[in-house]
């Protein structure tokens, strides 16, 4: 068989079966897991597939009380995978303070995990006298390593309806940034309902020295009273904005220990490893693969900070690996990575082999010291193929002749002759295979050609577009309206990539929303009328922000479509 049809071959197999892994079919996850006695929190359970039922929730009734159930179908595409699922998401109250353990929820023939919840007696202490909007900010450590993770938390807190809230988003220096979503709950803080919206974040420095997380700027319109409770609508709100400020958070980031410096450095909460086989290892032929996964699990990692592992080659054993799989999930505890690397194991001759211990080290954050996580050394025992070829003999036999010469007895082989056809067949097909190969080298290497000029023409055209952000911000803070009409125009023209827009009237005109019309038209006013005393350009800022927001929201979708076109 041809070397390279093989190859192909072999990876088509591993995709399909590496796919399949470890997919548990009925899940559970909370959305908190350190809560109030007044709050509520949110568990979602989610089903991989298909199915008429429904958990059975009777066992959360001693502990909780179930306040409302949602549930709907979903279908996501990850890596060209289609994952449909049924998500059923439970807000509920605890009836006591302690530490609670949520069982297993029962959905047919599955069951869900076991989760751990801690409720606190104490009421939240309140800002003031209870009846005020203000917004806190808690970051769950003081100091930690490079690339550790540190989760951030905003807290908008409010006893009042609310028409619209928008919070800026954090952007720290030197850090990655992972958004691990928004939740809603409700809390009572001296004696008055509140609710309390949650946003967090993961941070992983990329730097020792100091990491300081800015003040936030937290945008909010109070209800009139003629609207439901933290809704949001598109429109002009008829309330007043309030302009919310967090304080600003500075970390202390430590340098790699001195006794992982040599190391691949792994800083997480908890790390696993876990393997799994397409076969029994005693019943392994020649020729015949034998597959392989394994799969890290790393709590507070993202799975590109995940290192691969490292094969030792061995005699009488070809190794076939895969391409990596990676998935990250988003907790209550921050982000877990985890990263799938299959390979399958062809041996070429009969024989009993040991594969040695896989041993990966990481940090352990929680307890700081060096640990290893290690998967047992595994015998492989490989038996002849009746239908591969018999390999050469290692001797002839002798014996002792009558006159005391050696006398050697040899075995007539058969001959075989090979048609010419088939030499035929094989150069052709070898001659095919060459010029696939060259064709699909050369596309390839022209696709990641285009794909590299356009990323690096879109990081350019972004960081261009921060800047004239950040200058259109600081003339709205001065009021310096002629600044402000040159730093819309700038920003205009590299966020709709149309450099012939010169003036307002041309934006106004470009947009499609009615909001940033509206505010380019006060603009207009201000520079050449009497708005000037009246007009907010804060509201300019926001309807900015909602076309950067539309832009950015837009590009995440269309990155869920960037495997297609990425080198295998």
């Amino acid at each position: 068989m041809n070397k390279r049809l093989f190859t192909l071959w072999m990876s088509l197999t591993l995709l399909l079966f590496s796919s399949s892994l470890f997919a548990q079919n009925f899940s559970a996850q909370l959305d908190r897991d350190h809560i109030g006695i007044q709050e509520t929190f949110t568990l979602t359970l989610r089903y991989q597939g298909s199915t008429n039922e429904s958990p059975n929730l009777d066992v959360l009734n001693r502990e909780f009380e179930l306040i409302s159930v949602h549930s709907g179908d979903y279908t996501q595409i990850i890596n060209n995978q289609v994952n449909s699922f049924i998500e059923w998401r439970l807000t509920l109250a605890p009836r006591k303070s302690g530490v609670f353990t949520i069982p297993a929820l029962t959905l047919g023939n599955h069951s869900t995990q076991p989760l751990m919840i801690t409720v606190d007696p104490q009421k939240r202490a309140g800002s003031g006298n209870g009846t005020e909007i203000y917004v806190e900010v808690e970051t769950d450590k003081k100091r930690l390593y490079v690339q550790e993770q540190l989760l951030f938390t905003v807290r908008l807190v409010t006893p009042q309806n609310l028409e619209e809230f928008h919070l800026e988003p954090p952007t720290p220096e030197n850090a990655l940034i992972v958004e691990l979503g928004q939740s809603d709950y409700r809390t009572t803080i001296n004696g008055v309902p509140h609710a309390v919206i949650e946003s967090r974040f993961a941070f992983f420095p990329q730097r020792s020295g100091e990491l300081v997380i800015p003040s936030l700027l937290y945008q909010v319109v109070p209800s009139t009273g003629r609207r439901g409770l933290l809704s949001q609508f598109y429109g002009t709100p008829s309330g007043n904005t309030l302009r919310l400020r967090t304080e600003e958070q500075r970390i202390e980031v430590k340098a790699v220990p001195a006794e992982a410096a040599s190391l691949p450095w792994l800083p997480a909460s908890d790390l696993q490893l876990e393997e799994h086989w397409s076969r029994g290892l005693d019943s392994v032929k020649v020729g015949e693969p034998v597959t392989r996964s394994i799969k890290i699990i790393a709590e507070g990692l993202t799975p590109g900070q995940i290192s691969p592992l490292v094969t030792d080659e061995q005699e009488g054993l070809t190794f076939y690996p895969d391409q990596a799989q990676n998935d990250e999930q988003k907790t209550s505890r921050g982000v877990k990575g985890t990263r799938i690397e299959t390979q399958a194991i062809v041996p070429t001759r009969s024989g009993n082999f040991t594969l040695p211990a896989v041993r990966v080290q990481w940090w352990d954050t929680v307890n700081q010291q060096l640990r290893t996580a290690e998967l047992p050394e595994q015998k492989l025992i490989v038996a002849d193929n009746p239908l591969m070829p018999n390999t050469p003999p290692q001797a002839s036999q002798a014996s002792i002749a009558p006159g005391g010469e050696p006398l050697v007895i040899t075995k007539s082989v058969p001959v075989l002759h090979t048609p010419w056809w088939l030499f035929a067949l094989l150069a052709f097909s070898c001659t095919a295979s060459c010029v696939f190969a060259l064709l699909y080298w050369r596309t390839r290497r022209d696709l990641r050609a285009i794909r590299g000029l356009f990323i690096d023409e879109r990081q350019d055209n972004h960081i261009a577009e921060d800047k004239a952000w950040r200058l259109l911000k600081s003339a709205s803070a001065d009021k310096n309206y002629p600044a402000l009409r040159k730093a819309v125009l700038t920003w205009a023209r590299l966020h709709f990539h149309n450099p012939n827009l010169h003036s307002l009237q041309a934006l106004a005109a470009q947009t499609q929303s009615t909001t940033l019309h509206e505010q380019l038209l006060k603009l207009d006013s201000a520079l050449y009328g009497n708005l000037k005393s009246d007009w907010d350009c804060g509201e300019l800022l926001q309807a900015i922000y909602a076309c950067k927001k539309d832009k950015r929201d837009k590009q995440k979708e269309e990155a869920g479509l960037n495997p297609l076109y990425q080198g295998q």
